[in-house]
């Protein structure tokens, strides 16, 4: 069981596209699996076949969206019939954010080894989703911090300036120069100069 762990963690590690970890975390679950996000809407399933069940599925999740988020704010997991299927109804959520759903058919045999595999599935997949976030947010910052450099223009030259916004996926080769005054420092200098004057 630790070895499904440690492949599931490696391929967090290892892997940036979503939909190779989803497809791998398939490949590994073996049975039928549906991910959801917060909007409800289908990130990865490996049971293509049957569009008309997952869109039923997704209706069922949008229609009882917040009795399932309060239900599942007291229970790991829930067991509903969606569909005339019994299934597991897995959210992906940590203490503060709430990522979206894990749909797995109940099977009467293997309940107990499913949601230990559903409690795994969802911790990579809550790592997954801190991960793209994390990320997005040192992308957003390194934007900010390079628009804040040129205003200030903090860079040896143009084409260190050009440099950095390439790095950034930024290209400002044609754009023109702008300049930015500081309207109240030019005010104060007036009011001065006119003191000085009198």
């Amino acid at each position: 069981f630790l070895s499904t762990l440690d492949r599931l963690l490696e391929l967090v590690t290892n892997e940036d596209e979503l939909r190779i970890i989803f497809k791998n975390i398939t490949n590994i679950f073996k049975n039928e699996i549906l991910f959801f996000d917060l909007n409800n809407k289908l990130i990865y399933s490996n049971n293509i076949r049957n569009k008309s069940d997952i869109n039923k599925i997704a209706h069922y999740l949008k229609e009882n969206y917040y009795g399932i988020g309060f239900e599942c704010s007291d229970k790991e997991y829930l067991v509903k019939i969606i569909e005339s299927k019994q299934r597991i109804i897995y959210p992906i959520k940590t203490i503060n954010m709430f990522y979206g759903f894990i749909i797995v058919n109940k099977e009467e045999n293997d309940q107990e080894y499913s949601i230990r595999m559903l409690r795994n599935i969802a911790k990579v997949c809550t790592l997954i989703y801190t991960k793209k976030n994390r990320i997005k947010e040192m992308e957003e910052n390194n934007v900010h911090d390079y628009i804040s450099d040129l205003i200030a223009w903090n860079f040896k030259n143009e084409e260190a300036a050009f440099k950095a916004g390439k790095d950034l996926d930024i290209d400002i080769t044609g754009i023109s120069i702008a300049m930015v005054i500081h309207m109240n420092s030019i005010q104060k200098d007036i009011i001065n100069q006119d003191i000085k004057d009198v």
